[in-house]
């Protein structure tokens, strides 16, 4: 992206096959399964409230932001060879711009890591934010009718749990790669 404030999500522009499942499909299997099980629930969840679902995780991803903008600074200035070792087998490249032009170039696996940080942290931070609209503008929501209040919770529900799965396999993937294929 030419536009630096949203470098963060060049880790989605990254070309893999293997990271094509992480990035889309797993992400996109939690947000269905999160409508499913709201439509099916006899009764529904709390989301806007004390207890409710946005305060549970917003307490959550902030203290998260905290950890990936650490593991970002920390991938980032460690000293290690094997951190600097091209990625084998799996064809990543990322889109830079080099002399005005976008082209894509093979990772290593502390770029790897920055990007996948870089996205995580992005994403906790962008999350919060949404989550934070969400309950300023609930009580203009909540005066439409009850058809229109239940196609937009879905819609909502959907969007959230979209970002928050990204955000879990993400995270999964970054732990995996750090505890297991960072020493092979």
């Amino acid at each position: 992206m030419k536009n630096k404030l949203l470098t963060p999500i060049n880790y989605l522009r990254i070309e893999s096959k293997p990271l094509k499942e992480y990035k889309f499909w797993w992400p996109l299997g939690v947000c269905l399964l999160s409508v499913v099980t709201y439509i099916l629930l006899p009764e529904q969840p709390q989301i806007i409230s004390e207890k409710g679902l946005i305060s549970q995780v917003n307490s959550i991803i902030g203290i998260l932001a905290g950890f990936y903008i650490a593991s970002l600074a920390a991938v980032s200035t460690f000293q290690s060879a094997n951190l600097d070792e091209p990625i084998k087998g799996s064809g990543m490249k990322a889109p830079v711009y080099l002399e005005g032009k976008e082209q894509f170039i093979p990772l290593n696996r502390r770029s790897f890591l920055c990007y996948l940080f870089g996205y995580c942290a992005f994403l906790s931070i962008f999350i919060l934010g949404f989550g934070i609209a969400t309950q300023v503008i609930h009580p203009s929501i909540t005066s439409l009718t009850g058809q229109i209040v239940f196609f937009l919770k879905l819609v909502w529900i959907a969007c959230y749990s979209l970002m928050i799965g990204s955000l879990i396999v993400t995270t999964f993937l970054g732990l995996h790669y750090l505890i297991d294929r960072m020493h092979r």
